[in-house]
């Protein structure tokens, strides 16, 4: 899976999640971006240990705590 696959994929449900965890609009767009750029930099490393979905969202849990 490209990037860009994942990017088009995730994002409105990580921004939902991010806006759960911050309850605020620009937050929540400045933390998915923020998680994005981290599977951008950690996506050569991903090792198919788990699913796409699963590895995208405990790094947002992690960033938005």
């Amino acid at each position: 899976m490209t990037f860009e696959e994942i990017y088009k994929t995730y994002w409105d449900k990580i921004f939902r999640l991010c806006l759960g965890y911050s309850n605020n609009h620009d937050a929540a767009k400045d933390l998915a971006q923020e998680t994005f750029i981290k599977v951008w930099q950690a996506l050569p490393g991903f090792r198919n240990e788990c699913s796409v979905s699963t590895w995208i969202f405990r790094i947002a849990s992690n960033h938005c705590l």
